[in-house]
């Protein structure tokens, strides 16, 4: 027991460093942790593809992979209009990655027009695996318990 919780991040680290397994609740907020704020962009995504932020938080997630570099590429061939578009003209141009990217994102939304929000994020989790990606993070199961407690709104 302690009297703030500042320092309980250095206590978990330094029982798990002796051997003892510890965690601790810090009340992370649901909606601030990467794998809830990546689906959330994802979603986002789905509604409005022309959102740059979302989507490029999307094209860098764990899901889909795009690199920074790959992503600076893309602009750059198409340096006019909004990022949907220039990853339009990429795969129209013959890029596999962003066409399969698309065709996915197109497969999303035309389940989106027949499922309820909750469904949606079930439907995308489980076609995605990203519930097995964030296994494989730190702190995995964790991750998997916030997706687990996301989904149920």
């Amino acid at each position: 027991l302690l009297r703030t919780n500042k320092n309980i991040p250095l206590f978990v680290q330094t029982l798990n460093d002796m051997g003892i397994n510890a965690h601790a609740d810090e009340s992370e907020n649901l909606f601030d942790t990467v794998e809830v704020k990546t689906v959330m962009s994802l979603i986002k995504v789905i509604d409005n593809p022309v959102r740059d932020v979302p989507l490029l938080a999307t094209m860098m997630s764990p899901v889909f992979a795009f690199s920074a570099d790959e992503l600076s590429q893309i602009r750059i061939n198409s340096k006019g209009g909004s990022f949907y578009s220039a990853v339009s003209s990429a795969a129209e141009n013959g890029d596999e990655k962003c066409r399969s990217f698309l065709s996915r994102l197109n497969s999303f939304r035309l389940v989106s027009q027949t499922v309820t929000p909750g469904e949606l994020v079930r439907y995308v989790l489980s076609d995605t695996g990203y519930r097995s990606i964030v296994l494989s993070m730190d702190r995995g199961a964790r991750r998997q318990e916030n997706l687990d407690i996301f989904k149920t709104f």
